[in-house]
């Protein structure tokens, strides 16, 4: 799986080592300070035994967001990243979890928005799966429904949203907006 590396530095000056020292797809520039590339599973390893040294030897703070789409919550968690975890490699969902904690709402409406053009069937889907620990043959059993039926419902999620529910830290960040968006509505 591919993942997008938000990246977001307080100096302009190291941005080009760093850019040198892990050479990707870079898919957005947002200025000198912020971009965002693609990269896989051992690029996000390579990037977490990077940083650390990167941001001592430097001397500067340079913090990275893992996504797992291009869209404007990811843009928006870059900057909640550098509040609570400034210098360090973070996924989506961790970030998430620290926004829930400081009792946060101003992304809640984007959030919810995500998963608007899902019809419900999607959602009970997606959730009795992650309920089930990301088991589809348990899951599929639970809401007694044909395996292929099932498979197909997680496969029209993940066409719908750009969401692959079968990683795990993906599944996890799902999870966690869902939650979000039943507090929401309560």
């Amino acid at each position: 799986m591919n993942y997008i590396v938000y990246y977001k530095c307080d100096r302009k000056e190291s941005m080009n080592q760093f850019r040198n020292l892990f050479p990707a797809t870079e898919i957005e520039s947002r200025d000198d300070l912020r971009g965002a590339f693609i990269t896989d599973e051992a690029g996000i390893d390579q990037l977490d035994s990077i940083l650390p040294i990167f941001n001592h030897d430097q001397g500067m703070e340079l913090t990275c967001l893992i996504g797992y789409a291009v869209d404007q919550i990811s843009w928006k968690m870059l900057e909640k990243a550098q509040q609570y975890r400034k210098g360090k490699c973070s996924h989506l969902s961790e970030l998430l979890l620290d926004y829930m904690l400081n009792d946060e709402t101003d992304l809640n409406y984007d959030l919810h928005k995500q998963f608007e053009n899902c019809p419900q069937e999607l959602i009970v889907t997606i959730k009795e799966y992650l309920k089930c620990g990301l088991n589809a043959k348990r899951a599929a059993e639970k809401m007694y429904l044909h395996r292929n039926t099932f498979n197909y419902r997680l496969t029209k999620f993940e066409d719908l949203t750009g969401l692959d529910i079968r990683d795990y830290h993906v599944a996890q960040y799902i999870d966690i907006v869902l939650t979000i968006c039943a507090q929401r509505t309560k």
